[in-house]
């Protein structure tokens, strides 16, 4: 009985360190992919807090195009 419960309680600290990593990846996949569940949800794409939002887009109100500095450097 000694020998089978020490066998076990070896085979145990073999596992456990394979056994966390494991968890910790699908813990850590999985906050990812909901993450990004999340940021295409249309909540999160409406302006629920009426705050106002700055345009990064390289167009002005009327169409023109507007010069960027990034494309000066």
């Amino acid at each position: 009985v000694f020998v089978n419960y020490y066998y076990l309680q070896s085979l145990l600290k073999l596992l456990l360190p394979a056994f966390t990593l494991k968890a910790f990846t699908i813990s850590l996949s999985s906050i990812f992919f909901t993450s990004l569940v999340w940021a295409q949800s249309g909540i999160y794409q409406n302006n629920t807090m009426d705050l106002e939002h700055t345009q990064l887009s390289g167009f002005s109100d009327d169409g023109r195009v507007k010069v960027l500095l990034l494309n000066l450097l």
